[in-house]
């Protein structure tokens, strides 16, 4: 157990130094001139001559080669600074977990709602198995895992706000904003969710166990909490924190569409800036956050079957 933790571990820390490396890289080498980018942005009617240009990456340093940014950059983010927006100024730490809290809540919500549809319709596919309600499910979950999150989001943009009116769903008010964009996150999510379940509940139906408690009398009722639910508690919580870590990718396209102030504006307007700054720091603690979940999960399933830890 303690060496399956600490080979996760450094494999968690390496994975991190490496997204630190490429976000850092493919923002610096990408297309477009910092500089000239924050010019048009901060002062639009000035002339972007190379003068302007060089004397504004002196003004934000961006006038060093890249070996020394990075090492800078980096030098810093080990002390838990990761610099300052270079159009705000704001620091970087600071600007993602305020944006994170509108983030957190669109997944809370999300996971809420796919587990319901997921757990649901997992467990009647599963007990009605090879029957008019299974093979309805099965076809509903192989739709919700092939429709595009985003094509789902623009569809239900235009539904509420042309075609129905009434619907304020654009931006963020409260809680209230976040539940079309969060059905439209869960409805690709359910998909694969009912399908992974269905399989593991006939697994454990279908199993020795189950047919041996079954011969000795046991109440039906007993079987379904003491052998079926524990046995897919494992999973449940295995493919709940795997839903998660792509959630938090899945929302960067969904807050852009339905205008939620989140980590996913925020980045974007950001990657068209090319304000490596918040690029580079919104990437390392996403990464720290996927990878802890990544830990988390690990740690959860050796925890709730013990077979795992051999």
């Amino acid at each position: 157990m303690k060496d399956m933790l600490y080979k996760r571990l450094i494999l968690a820390v390496l994975t991190i130094l490496f997204v630190a490396v490429l976000s850092f890289s493919f923002t610096y080498f990408s297309p477009g001139n910092t500089a000239a980018l924050m010019i048009r942005e901060k002062y639009p009617g000035t002339e972007l001559t190379p003068e302007n240009i060089k004397m504004f990456e002196e003004r934000l340093g961006l006038n060093k080669p890249f070996h020394e940014l990075f090492f800078n950059w980096a030098t810093n983010a080990i002390k838990g600074d990761l610099g300052k927006s270079i159009k705000t100024s704001e620091p970087v730490v600071k600007l993602f977990f305020d944006r994170f809290k509108i983030t957190a809540q669109l997944i809370v919500v999300t996971t809420g709602l796919y587990m319901l549809i997921g757990i649901t319709l997992g467990f009647l596919s599963a007990f009605f198995k090879d029957t008019v309600i299974d093979k309805t499910i099965r076809l509903l979950s192989v739709f919700n895992q092939s429709t595009p999150s985003f094509w789902l989001g623009l569809f239900a943009l235009w539904l509420f706000s042309v075609k129905i009116k009434g619907f304020n769903i654009f931006g963020y008010n409260g809680l209230q904003n976040l539940l079309v964009p969060a059905f439209v996150l869960a409805f690709g999510h359910s998909g694969g969710f009912i399908r992974v379940l269905r399989g593991v509940i006939i697994e454990i139906m279908e199993s020795p166990y189950i047919a041996m408690a079954k011969a000795t009398g046991m109440p039906y009722r007993k079987i379904f909490t003491n052998h079926i639910i524990i046995n897919t508690l494992s999973m449940v919580v295995t493919l709940v924190l795997i839903h998660t870590v792509s959630l938090i990718g899945g929302t960067l396209i969904i807050e852009n569409i339905f205008g939620l102030p989140g980590i996913g504006l925020t980045l974007t307007n950001a990657i068209n800036l090319k304000d490596f700054p918040i690029i580079s720091g919104f990437s390392v603690i996403i990464g720290v956050l996927v990878t802890m979940i990544n830990f988390l999960s690990d740690v959860l399933y050796a925890a709730i079957d013990p077979k795992v830890r051999y």
